[in-house]
């Protein structure tokens, strides 16, 4: 049958107790290659079809394996033809692989939404043009224009007034500034699992002294928004 990935650890000769279930409730178990540990079950078809139950049953995995040191966790759907595929896969990567779960070991990735304070109507429909001259399509493009110009400037500010905020509890920041205006910033950072606390009592304070910043805190979570290398 096909094996179905969900993350990497640095190989321990510990037992890793109480393994769980994984997609479609299949035992999971670890699969050694050398100085690395792929947590894996199997599957039927070498390509799931994505479903909510499988997308959590894939996060549960990687969350149990978060309690027991920091994973790469691998994109949802990453299957190979059998174990020993697997194998030979992490084994021409062996360096990039160890060398990632070493950077994030100790770490948890905090995630930090950031309500943005200028509307561009990034989320309603798009601009009509119907009856317009071109001169009045013209001033309306400008004007569209400038409302996404200043929402890039809003979004850029508020990224800014945050990693300042966190800048000594934090040792990595993933944030690009989205194409199109949202309501909200997703950023993400890579935190010392102890500092965590301390992470969430700074984006208070600042949220305290600015009535009109909006923060939502979520995580800990496995640290998915640095760990490209694990797309073995």
């Amino acid at each position: 049958m096909p094996t179905y990935v969900y993350c990497l650890l640095t190989a321990s000769r510990e037992p890793r107790s109480g393994t769980p279930h994984g997609l479609d409730g299949a035992p999971v178990r670890v699969v050694h290659v050398g100085p690395v540990d792929v947590v894996a079950s199997d599957v039927a078809h070498r390509s799931p079809t994505p479903s909510i139950e499988r997308v959590r049953a894939h996060d549960s995995v990687v969350r149990w394996a978060l309690e027991r040191q920091t994973p790469l966790p691998a994109r949802f759907g990453q299957t190979f033809a059998d174990d020993a595929a697997v194998m030979e896969a992490v084994r021409v990567r062996q360096l990039a692989f160890t060398a990632a779960l070493e950077r994030v070991r100790g770490l948890v990735e905090m995630t930090v939404r950031v309500k943005t304070s200028v509307d561009a109507g990034g989320d309603g429909p798009m601009m009509r043009t119907e009856g317009l001259s071109g001169r009045d399509y013209l001033a309306r493009l400008r004007e569209r224009q400038r409302s996404v110009r200043a929402w890039e400037e809003d979004a850029i500010f508020l990224q800014r007034r945050v990693a300042d905020r966190v800048r000594a509890v934090v040792r990595a920041e993933a944030q690009s500034i989205p194409t199109r205006p949202v309501r909200s910033l997703a950023i993400s950072h890579l935190v010392e699992r102890d500092l965590v606390r301390r992470y969430r009592e700074e984006l208070g304070i600042l949220a305290e002294s600015d009535p009109t910043l909006h923060l939502r805190i979520s995580g800990p979570w496995a640290p998915y928004s640095f760990a490209d290398v694990a797309r073995v």
